[in-house]
């Protein structure tokens, strides 16, 4: 009888603690997912990163990260 309490107790907690799992998993996260949820309908190309036989990978990363707002690379370093 005290086994039968038992098992019932621990389903009791594991069914509470997948419940609490489930809805936290269905809130919003806030600012970033909104953010990434937005895209643009024209994403502009910068000239470094433009296709040709002297591309550049490493000035074309750097070309592209220079187009994100200091406001952005800031929220994100808060993460």
């Amino acid at each position: 009888m005290i086994f039968r309490g038992l098992i019932f107790s621990a389903l009791v907690v594991v069914a509470l603690l997948a419940s609490v799992g489930v809805s936290q998993t269905q809130q919003s996260r806030g600012p970033v997912a909104k953010l990434a949820a937005v895209m643009p309908e024209v994403i502009p190309v910068p000239a470094a990163a433009q296709p040709s036989e002297h591309f550049d990978a490493d000035a074309a990363t750097k070309a592209y990260l220079a187009e994100i707002p200091a406001s952005a690379r800031a929220f994100r370093r808060l993460l």
